[in-house]
């Protein structure tokens, strides 16, 4: 079984934040994973993120999520 660990960090892009918004807020529905007992499952995925003068590329942020 995988682990995060295991993930390609270098498929996150990064931005410039011209607004410098003090907070973000990206919601991730039908996000799959391996439950408690072996078994898929899945939910929602909230991330709020509080960029300083870079942001994530929401695209890359939602391919390093799925894969």
């Amino acid at each position: 079984m995988s682990s995060y660990k295991d993930r390609d960090k270098t498929i996150l892009k990064y931005i410039n934040n011209p607004s410098l918004e003090l907070s973000m807020i990206h919601e991730c529905p039908e996000v799959t994973f391996i439950g408690s007992r072996d078994q898929p499952d899945y939910g929602t995925l909230t991330i709020e993120i509080k960029p300083n003068n870079k942001v994530i590329e929401l695209k890359s942020l939602k391919d390093y999520l799925f894969q």
